[in-house]
């Protein structure tokens, strides 16, 4: 499976994403099964998250997070968009509340503390 750009729009504002088949190939599939996706994102401090129909188990299932990344959380069935520190941090970088798994990146991270609270998150297929 090659790379997949997919497109996020957190109050009609375009994020370009990149997901990592390579690295999550099992959570990239489900997640692509499951687009469009459209929910009303939960804010945890520098995260954003929503929940996805589908469970996977964890794939490289880690806390090592750097803002942009795009993961699952597999106890909550989530999808998580990391664009900075969360209430689990002692320092400037996200950590989830468990280990997640990483399915791709956001570019323009920092864009997002500007849109918070966001109203609707909307995930699609393509760019």
């Amino acid at each position: 499976m090659e790379s997949e750009n997919i497109t996020i729009l957190l109050d009609g504002t375009p994020f370009s994403c990149r997901l990592d088949p390579v690295r999550s190939p099992q959570t990239v599939e489900a997640l692509l099964d499951a687009l469009p996706l459209s929910a009303r994102p939960v804010q945890w401090g520098g995260e954003l998250y929503i929940d996805v129909p589908f469970h996977r188990d964890p794939e490289r299932a880690t806390t090592d997070l750097h803002p942009g990344d795009i993961a699952y959380w597999p106890p909550g069935d989530v999808l998580c968009v990391f664009f900075g520190a969360t209430p689990a941090s002692t320092g400037d970088r996200p950590v989830p509340a468990s280990p997640v798994t990483v399915v791709g990146s956001l570019e323009g991270y920092d864009r997002i503390a500007r849109l918070c609270p966001v109203a609707v998150m909307d995930v699609r297929g393509g760019t």
